[in-house]
């Protein structure tokens, strides 16, 4: 999910989120330096969101939307929320952590 970018919200491979959110360098170059793979993100002040970890799955798109709203309902008062392979980021540690499993 990326704001400006015609793309308000869109699922597929993570090179279809570093083309369409091209514009959000800093956010990209953070991500890319994750194992995107497997990688909860959100941005509230830079309205950005990145889930994945659902390609194994019959029905990614379900995955997605069901971690997004997770996401939404567990940190709407927190501007920054990131976890990798199921634990905080780095650059988490301020960071309230909400248990999505």
């Amino acid at each position: 999910m990326c704001p400006n970018s015609g793309v308000p919200w869109g699922t597929g491979c993570p090179e279809d989120f570093f083309y369409d959110c091209s514009s959000q360098t800093e956010i990209i170059d953070f991500i890319k330096s994750k194992n995107f793979n497997d990688l909860v993100y959100k941005n509230a002040k830079e309205e950005v969101g990145y889930f994945s970890a659902c390609s194994n799955l019959i029905s990614g798109l379900l995955c997605i939307l069901e971690k997004n709203k997770e996401v939404v309902e567990k940190t709407q008062d927190v501007e920054y929320y990131c976890t990798e392979e199921g634990n905080p980021c780095d650059n988490n540690l301020n960071v309230q952590y909400f248990d999505l499993q």
